[in-house]
């Protein structure tokens, strides 16, 4: 079965990072760049499963971006 890799993303996720790095410095922690890579971790490993239990394709941006996105703010909005 053949997937979907458009270009955003692959600059989705440089772009994400290189705003949590740059935050972070500003802030002078690394816990948004490291909770970052943990989401996309997670939504990639969430894609993976579901294109391997549904028989047609599903794009990678379509887990990957809302999964990144929502679970970091989900945690800052925790953390004020």
């Amino acid at each position: 079965k053949c997937s979907w890799l458009p270009l955003t993303a692959i600059i989705f996720p440089g772009m994400l990072f290189s705003y949590f790095r740059r935050f972070d410095t500003s802030r002078g922690t690394k816990l948004y760049l490291i909770i970052g890579i943990i989401t996309f971790v997670i939504g990639a490993s969430a894609w993976v499963v579901l294109s391997l239990a549904i028989p047609f394709a599903l794009p990678f941006g379509f887990i990957i971006e809302p999964a990144a996105c929502g679970l970091t703010s989900a945690f800052a909005y925790k953390r004020k």
